[in-house]
């Protein structure tokens, strides 16, 4: 089995950000969660995959191009592409996000690579591509492979004197804590007429690797994907609470 040429052909697809695990980087319960749905989930390894900066949305432009009726574009191209390389490579798989019944903590895998740092947007800080960049896969496949994405951490936020990132935000978000961050922040993207509907001022206000800042058209996409989300996670609330 060629690995460079496995890491490559997701390359080419716009996933410049790929690695693999061993099954015990995810937490306890959530390998016994795999563990019942399959006995030999042990036996195998992850492959953790995201993409920075503007290459995925490049690479997939004529795919979403081809598949305008597709409700979620970008967790499609992803799916089909992973599908389409590990079944070449006769590689036995299970995706585990995203669009799975299983909950993996991404961001526990992120963090034991190399690739999410802290940041005082509540985002994860990657040491090459800043705050421009997502998890995009996160695969179990049947056999032991060693791929090396890990990068080292650097914790820029604490070094940032001007912090630029805090007096952008129109509601002062970053200035809290916890909940209350993420209440005020969703809170005013949701309203109407909300200038942060399809976009962060204070995201776009961090310096770091700002060469990989998304297009306009690409910040529209997933904001505006993202606000589906939260008025689903406001719905909810509101229906337990009655």
């Amino acid at each position: 089995m060629d690995l460079t040429a496995i890491k490559n052909q997701f390359s080419v697809a716009g996933f410049n950000l790929v690695s693999s695990l061993p099954v015990t980087s995810l937490q306890a319960q959530e390998q016994q969660q795999l563990k019942v749905k399959n006995p030999n989930f042990s036996q195998g390894c992850l492959l953790l995959i995201g993409s920075g900066g503007r290459a995925l949305w490049q690479a997939s432009a004529e795919w979403r191009a081809n598949n305008t009726l597709i409700q979620d574009p970008v967790n499609s191209y992803s799916l089909e592409v992973a599908d389409r390389i590990l079944t070449t490579a006769a590689i036995g798989y299970t995706s585990l996000y995203p669009s799975t019944e299983y909950n993996v903590g991404l961001i526990n895998c992120g963090k034991q690579v190399g690739w999410h740092g802290e940041s005082d947007l509540g985002l994860g800080m990657n040491p090459a591509f800043g705050l421009w960049w997502a998890y995009r896969l996160l695969i179990w496949i049947d056999q032991p492979i060693e791929i090396d994405g890990t990068m080292d951490v650097v914790d820029v936020c604490q070094s940032c004197e001007d912090k630029p990132c805090l007096s952008a935000c129109p509601v002062s978000a970053l200035h809290k804590t916890g909940m209350d961050k993420w209440q005020t922040c969703s809170g005013h993207r949701l309203s109407e007429g909300s200038s942060c509907e399809d976009r962060c001022f204070s995201r776009l206000a961090c310096p770091v690797a700002s060469e990989h800042r998304y297009i306009e058209p690409q910040m529209q996409y997933h904001y505006r994907a993202s606000l589906v989300t939260i008025r689903k996670w406001y719905q909810d609330a509101n229906n337990e609470a009655l």
